[in-house]
């Protein structure tokens, strides 16, 4: 009878053990530090641009999260879904200043795919490109700018490739070149007009 019992025994505790998920997860570690986005945010928790005419346009910190998501592929109801991965992403996102709006006009994020791979992407809201447009870290073209006695050292350089003015209601919807630093964000970007936005230095 003890035989039996602690047979009985092993086998409750092999059923009632808390399955092993072997999916995998592509985490943030210290290896990606050097592009997770810390923004030069002013006193206010906000950034600025000015152009050449003396213009300036502010976007207010709203969002900064690092968050694990899941890609799961599957049908539309969700009702048979497959994980393939989990993965890290962060997400910085700003409201205007200047225009009232009912989405964030500026989101930045940054998602680890791989155990050694990262994609970033943006959204603006006077951007005349793709509604998001996206990047390797791996595989951009990197380039450094001095703006404002700052000097950027790991600079992606975007171009819609379009140079017309888009219809945007009251927005002009005319940016067609943005310049986003790997560890500092957005620092400057440029329009149809020949205008050119640069970060305004906060410390």
């Amino acid at each position: 009878m003890r035989t039996i019992s602690l047979l009985v025994l092993t086998l409750i505790f092999s059923c009632t053990k808390e399955p092993v998920d072997r999916v995998p997860y592509y985490q943030f570690n210290s290896d990606d530090d050097p592009v997770l986005f810390e923004i030069p945010l002013d006193s206010d928790g906000a950034i600025k641009f000015k152009n050449q005419d003396e213009a300036v346009l502010t976007y207010t910190l709203v969002t900064n999260k690092v968050e694990k998501l899941d890609h799961s592929i599957g049908s539309f109801w969700g009702s048979s879904t497959t994980t393939l991965n989990y993965y890290d992403k962060q997400t910085i996102e700003f409201d205007s200043n200047d225009y009232a709006l009912f989405y964030p006009a500026l989101s930045l994020e940054l998602r680890k795919i791989s155990d050694d791979s990262l994609k970033g992407g943006f959204n603006f809201h006077k951007w005349n490109g793709e509604f998001w447009e996206f990047y390797s870290i791996d595989d951009v073209s990197i380039s450094s700018m001095t703006i404002d006695g700052v000097f950027y050292e790991k600079v992606v350089m975007i171009d819609s490739e379009n140079d017309l003015e888009m219809s945007g209601g009251e927005i002009p919807v005319n940016v067609n070149k943005v310049f986003i630093d790997l560890k500092k964000g957005l620092i400057g970007f440029d329009d149809v007009s020949n205008s050119q936005w640069r970060l305004v230095k906060t410390r």
